[in-house]
C-alpha cells in the first residue's frame, strides 16, 4: 500500500471540540481528504478502544498511532483486532512511577492493551474514562502483569506542579510529555508519535515533504518536527504555536477542516 499525501491528525483538542465533539465539517472534510487518495491518520495518546469509541462520530480513518506512538492500529474500528504494542514501559520503571504517583498523592492510570487499571477511584480519572470511552478497573498496579503502553498522571490544576515534578524526575529515562496542562503521558523512551508516524510514513512510501501534521499540544511537537508541513490549532500553546509552519483556527471553530480545505486547494486533492 502508498500514498502519495498523508494527514496525521491530533485527537483532543485538535479534531474534537472541548466538550468532546466532532464539529460536522471535521467529519466531512475528513472524508473528503480521504475520497481524494490521501491518507488520513490519527496520533493519539488515547487507547484504540477510545480511537474506536471516537470513530463513530468522526467516520473511518486509514491508521491510529495510538498511546502516543506505541501502537499503530491499521484500519481502525470497533469489532477490528487490537494492535500489539510495540514498546511497553519498563516494568522496574513502571513499578517506580506509580509509587511516586502515591508518594505525592497524584492520580495514575495503567493503560495495557486491552483495558486501564487504577490503584482507587479518583474523580478526575472517572471524568476521563467517561469522556473517553473506556472502563477503569481498581487493582494494585504494582501487581499487574499485562505490559502497561503507557501512564496517565493526572492532578487538579492547582496542583499541576506535583506532575512537573514528575516529569523532572522521569524525563531522562522515560518520554513525559504533557497532553493537557494537567495531564502527563508517560511511555517508553523511545515512544513518540514522531517515530511511529515516520514508520508509517515509510511503509507507506510517503515522502516527509508529502507529510502534514495538526495538532494542538506538547505531545504533538514530534510529529511536528519529521513533518514537510506542521499545522498548529489556534487554541495551541504558544510554545506549539512557534515549533509550526502555520496556524489554523480553533477546535471549537472547525480548524482542522479549514486546514484540509486550505491544504486541498493547495496541493491539488
Amino acid at each position: 500500500m502508498s500514498f502519495a499525501w498523508m494527514v496525521a491528525l491530533d485527537v483532543d483538542r485538535t479534531i474534537l471540540t472541548n466538550d468532546y465533539r466532532v464539529l460536522p465539517e471535521v467529519r466531512a472534510h475528513v472524508a473528503e481528504t480521504r475520497a481524494a487518495g490521501v491518507a488520513v491518520v490519527l496520533c493519539t495518546a488515547r487507547s484504540p478502544q477510545s480511537v474506536a469509541f471516537i470513530l463513530e462520530e468522526l467516520g473511518s480513518v486509514d491508521a491510529a498511532i495510538c498511546y502516543g506512538g506505541v501502537a499503530t492500529w491499521y484500519r481502525p474500528g470497533v469489532g477490528c483486532a487490537l494492535p500489539a504494542l510495540d514498546s511497553p514501559v519498563p516494568p522496574a520503571l513502571c513499578r517506580e512511577v506509580i509509587l511516586a504517583c502515591r508518594e505525592r498523592n497524584v492520580a495514575l492510570a495503567a493503560y495495557t492493551a486491552d483495558a486501564v487499571y487504577t490503584d482507587r477511584t479518583d474523580p478526575l480519572l472517572d471524568r476521563e474514562f467517561a469522556l473517553t470511552g473506556v472502563e477503569g478497573r481498581v487493582a494494585d498496579l504494582t501487581s499487574l502483569d499485562a505490559p502497561v503502553a503507557k501512564l496517565l498522571a493526572i492532578s487538579a490544576v492547582e496542583r499541576v506542579a506535583e506532575l512537573s515534578h514528575l516529569k523532572s524526575r522521569f524525563a531522562e529515562r522515560l518520554a513525559c510529555h504533557f497532553s493537557l496542562a494537567n495531564y502527563l503521558e508517560i511511555t517508553h523512551p523511545d515512544v513518540s508519535k514522531g517515530r511511529a508516524l515516520e514508520r508509517l510514513g515509510t511503509s507507506w512510501a510517503v515522502p516527509r515533504d508529502r507529510l502534514i501534521a495538526i495538532g494542538d499540544s506538547e505531545n504533538d511537537l514530534p510529529m511536528f518536527a519529521i513533518a514537510g508541513l506542521s499545522i498548529a490549532m489556534g487554541n495551541a500553546s504558544p510554545t506549539v504555536k512557534a515549533a509550526a509552519k502555520r496556524i489554523t483556527a480553533s477546535n471549537e471553530d472547525g480548524g482542522v477542516a479549514m486546514a484540509l480545505a486550505e491544504c486541498a486547494d493547495e496541493f491539488g486533492w
